[in-house]
């Protein structure tokens, strides 16, 4: 009986713990995304706003810059996707849409990223229709992707 007692304790105890660390995590995360959405946004802003103004090697930078706040961003949210996954309160939010216009939005979207030399190719096949899917997590590179829906 006092095994079982003390067993018991001893995985209330980690649970209280992971609980515990899970509240800080989410609640880290939520404090580094606030700043984190302003440097994105304001480069974002410096890039379009200084598009004519900007040195080839400025723009390339202020990118780099948006690419690595980017990247923050997404494992930022990954915390608080994994504190509410924890928690048992992650929502997934399916959708039906249509993955021809998925692929095509994706390709749209890095071919400005596009180096010299290299061809950006779009190929989906006539049998391919429509996806159901948490589309936001189609947004995101696979390294960055939450573990949990790899």
């Amino acid at each position: 009986m006092a095994l079982g007692s003390a067993r018991y304790l001893d995985i209330k105890t980690i649970q209280e713990n992971t609980e515990r660390t899970s509240a800080f995590l989410a609640s880290v995360a939520r404090e580094l995304r606030t700043p984190m959405n302003a440097i994105k946004g304001f480069t974002n802003f410096v890039i379009r706003r200084g598009a004519n103004e900007l040195s080839d090697r400025n723009r390339e930078n202020l990118n780099k810059v948006d690419q690595a706040s980017g990247h923050l961003l997404a494992m930022i949210n990954d915390l608080l996707d994994l504190s509410k996954i924890e928690a048992g309160r992650m929502d997934v939010n399916a959708a039906t849409f249509s993955v021809r216009e998925a692929v095509t939005t994706a390709c749209d979207l890095v071919n400005p990223l596009v180096q010299k030399g290299v061809e950006l190719r779009q190929v989906v096949g006539p049998e391919v229709g429509e996806a159901h899917t948490p589309q936001q997590r189609l947004h995101q590179p696979a390294e960055q992707r939450n573990p949990v829906y790899r």
